[in-house]
């Protein structure tokens, strides 16, 4: 494979994991405006709580967590949503540790390939 072909490649893993990362959003608009909302007529006292909670709408724990409590959903499967969340949020950031890593592995065999030609023995 060639050099120039390695770098796009782990350029194209990084670029796709660091979208995942800090772009992709399973929150839609209406869920963050809602839930921000919501946080604003609980906390509408406390500055600093809002600092603090509005910007935890994006994550989707935090949205179902307001809704359940919008609709005084029973706590048992309330804490089974969340758990299930969790579990997804863990396996994607294990899908973006994996993509992170094959884009230094490619970077690494681009380099390796680069640096075997120029030595002499």
């Amino acid at each position: 494979m060639k050099i120039w072909l390695l770098i796009a490649l782990g350029l194209a893993m990084l670029a796709l994991a660091s979208w995942r990362q800090f772009l992709d959003s399973n929150v839609t608009l209406d869920e963050r405006l809602r839930c921000e909302a919501m946080v604003e007529a609980d906390h509408q006292a406390d500055p600093a709580a809002l600092e603090r909670l509005l910007p935890r709408c994006t994550r989707r724990a935090m949205v179902m967590m307001m809704d359940a409590r919008r609709e005084g959903a029973e706590p048992l499967p309330a804490t089974e949503a969340l758990a299930a969340t969790g579990r997804q949020e863990a396996l994607s950031a294990l899908i973006n540790l994996a993509l992170i890593g094959s884009g230094i592995g490619a970077f690494a065999v681009a380099w390796r390939r680069a640096t075997r030609g120029r030595r002499r023995f």
